[in-house]
């Protein structure tokens, strides 16, 4: 009944008070006091029969509040929606004038929400107790009422996610931690981890200029990415990056199909990072900026191996036949690391080493027959990316972690090619014997009499346009034993050793190695080994010795001993499979003998020296470099070109060409017999050279072997 008054008087028009103090008006205006008193009467009639019939509307609603809600003595401010009102301060009455329901500020004595049932019995609400919290909305209203006969109240939104009955994973999948992530710690076993280079099929660094249109496959898979449409020379997550550019309509970048063997896993990763353009200007000057969507594009595949794309800005990766996974991608400029393991028949997605998508199986589905080709972007795509990798098995917990450290450190997974020594023998120190190393602190010096010879490589260089003006003709020529240990075969090192060599027709021996060809110590190394044969040719070999035995690639009847000079590479890949290395001779640019060599059989490096040690004849050698790296003809130092060469004048012809007539009155056999003369005289003649040279060694203090 009082409570009732007040709200009537809440609602009234008139703002003076019921009684008045007595005045000296005339007695007939009472008539109007009368008037007002039988409207407000009327009025908290119907007030107080509203009340009545809502209050049973909503008894049961009442009932079902929940701790904390509504004092059960008060019978205003209870909405439809079984909101939440602070109680009513007793005193309000006495201290300030009584305001509509409408307006009044509940934010000024804050209440704890509470969980109230809704009154309206539909099927998504007739959820249990676990439903979450709904807060009044505080906001006031414009038009002043009775909060009794006002519309339910509608409840402000919440960013507090509703319960599922799911687990807390299923939350953490779709909701990406934000901001970079922080670096793991090292493993404690990480010496005893496989190196992030094994099993290695395909490895793009993504540091050229941006004048190049060719992205160098390094892992020696021979996959380089055909860069016409792309962008590289961007500043990336370790070194230089590529970007593909959407407004320029990029397309795919493709390498050429390679034979790929069989495998049972296979792991991707690769930085990815959205354009800087992507930041959008906000649309009023102190809202936040906006991050453009990536566009839907392939990001990196091999072929029908393993696909990843962006979709509606999430990662998803489809490997074998199966459902794909997917993972959100943060909506901001950093580089995030991308790994797509596909294992057992299963694939997941791992963002940052900190979040991994659902696993999904699926079938593995073998290669191709004829190969598979690397591409990444495709058509109209926009990003940035960087260190992309694959290989042909799986990854443990701590190799993930040591992987996403050598980004985050700013570390490639495999250093690029790098020559560590170069030898000229231009520029000798004349009377001493020594060959500077024109790129670093290895210099070879002579253990027997040299001479100067003229040059068999082009002048310039054809890679490095390095001024070639003389050659030296040698027999044994060794780096220092201080220092040495930089040219041995290591399981997880690449090399490749070439040079341009012209021998002797009875020269024979090691043309540059790290083991003697006697090896009477039984020690572990390798050497680039050649002997004559018959009709010019002979012998060449690419030789690893264990001490115990010998596996070597060996090209016979290479036509080396034709009075020419060529170009000979020694490459070693130790990446060639999980379990094998390959060992590849190049003569002139072209593959002539190749072998595998497990990689079990290596035996740990011991300092060997680097040496070319020859006998029977001298051998001419000119421009030699020694590269960490499984070139590519391409990339030797004749830039893969064939060089033309003219034959060597013939003794006696005038520099002619052509052959010297016969002797008069002499037949084909009988100067045919008369050149084998000739010839046997030149080999004695250097049979006597080389005692003698032995000689003056024993006399001067030198050793005779090699």
């Amino acid at each position: 009944g009082e409570d009732a008054v007040v709200s009537l008087a809440s609602v009234g028009t008139v703002t003076e008070p019921a009684r008045r103090a007595e005045t000296g008006y005339p007695r007939h205006r009472s008539r109007g006091v009368v008037a007002w008193m039988a409207l407000f009467s009327a009025v908290a009639l119907a007030a107080g029969v509203g009340v009545f019939v809502f209050k049973e509307i909503n008894k049961k609603g009442e009932t079902q509040l929940t701790q904390g809600g509504e004092e059960p003595g008060s019978d205003l401010g209870a909405p439809a929606t079984g909101g939440t009102l602070p109680p009513p301060d007793p005193d309000d009455s006495v201290r300030q004038p009584v305001l509509p329901q409408a307006v009044v500020e509940v934010g000024k004595q804050p209440a704890e929400p509470v969980t109230v049932q809704e009154a309206d019995p539909e099927p998504a609400n007739e959820a249990s107790e676990d439903s979450p919290g709904v807060v009044v909305d505080n906001e006031s209203s414009n038009t002043p009422g009775s909060p009794a006969l006002e519309p339910a109240i509608e409840p402000e939104p919440s960013d507090t996610p509703e319960s599922t009955g799911e687990p807390e994973q299923a939350v953490a999948e779709t909701v990406l931690p934000q901001g970079k992530a922080p670096i793991p710690p090292e493993p404690a076993d990480v010496a005893s981890l496989r190196a992030p280079t094994r099993s290695l099929v395909y490895y793009a660094p993504f540091d050229e200029e941006s004048t190049e249109f060719r992205i160098r496959d390094l892992s020696g898979g021979e996959r380089d990415l055909d860069a016409t449409s792309g962008s590289p020379g961007i500043l990336g997550r370790i070194g230089m990056a590529c970007r593909l550019v959407e407004e320029n309509g990029s397309e795919a970048m493709r390498s050429p199909v390679k034979p790929f063997a069989d495998f049972k896993d296979i792991t991707i990763a690769f930085w990815l990072k959205r354009p800087d353009s992507s930041r959008l200007d906000p649309p009023e000057q102190d809202a936040p900026a906006v991050i453009k969507k990536f566009t839907d594009a392939t990001l990196l595949s091999f072929d029908s191996v393993c696909e990843i794309r962006v979709v509606d800005d999430k990662i998803v990766a489809a490997a074998g036949e199966g459902a794909p996974a997917t993972l959100g991608f943060p909506g901001d400029l950093l580089w995030h690391h991308i790994l797509v393991e596909h294992v057992n028949g299963e694939t997941s997605i791992w963002l940052d080493h900190r979040v991994q998508s659902e696993v999904v199986s699926g079938v593995t589905v073998p290669p191709p027959a004829e190969g598979a080709a690397v591409q990444v972007g495709s058509k109209n795509a926009g990003f940035c990316i960087d260190e992309a990798a694959i290989w042909a098995r799986g990854f443990t917990a701590d190799e993930r972690c040591v992987l996403y450290r050598l980004g985050r450190f700013d570390t490639p997974i495999m250093a690029p090619p790098r020559s560590i020594a170069y030898w000229g023998f231009d520029k000798s120190k004349l009377g001493r014997g020594v060959f500077g190393d024109y790129i670093g602190s290895r210099p070879l010096g002579s253990f027997a009499r040299w001479k100067p010879a003229k040059p068999l490589a082009p002048d310039p260089v054809p890679m490095t346009r390095k001024r070639n003006v003389v050659a030296a003709q040698v027999s044994h020529v060794a780096e220092s034993k201080e220092g040495a240990g930089s040219f041995e075969m290591k399981r997880d090192t690449p090399f490749t050793y070439e040079g341009w060599f012209k021998p002797g027709r009875l020269t024979a021996g090691t043309l540059g190695g790290t083991v003697p060809s006697s090896n009477e110590k039984g020690e572990a190394g390798w050497r680039l080994a050649l002997s004559p044969g018959k009709s010019g040719k002979g012998f060449l070999a690419f030789i690893y010795d264990t001490g115990s035995e010998k596996m070597q690639a060996v090209a016979e009847n290479a036509p080396i001993y034709d009075g020419l000079a060529h170009h000979v590479a020694a490459v070693w890949n130790p990446r060639s499979s999980e379990t094998h290395g390959s060992m590849k001779i190049f003569l002139d640019n072209k593959m002539i003998a190749s072998t595998l060599l497990p990689l079990e059989e290596l035996r740990p490096v011991s300092g060997q020296t680097f040496r070319i040690a020859v006998g029977g004849s001298a051998v001419v050698v000119d421009e030699l470099r020694f590269t960490t790296g499984s070139l590519r003809p391409s990339e030797f130092l004749t830039k893969g070109e064939d060089r033309p060469v003219s034959r060597p004048p013939i003794a006696g012809n005038d520099g002619r060409q052509n052959t010297p007539p016969s002797r008069p009155g002499e037949s084909p056999f009988q100067r045919a017999a008369r050149e084998l003369q000739e010839r046997k005289a030149e080999q004695a003649a250097e049979r006597a050279r080389k005692r003698a040279e032995e000689a003056r060694r024993r006399r001067e203090g030198f050793g005779v072997g090699d």
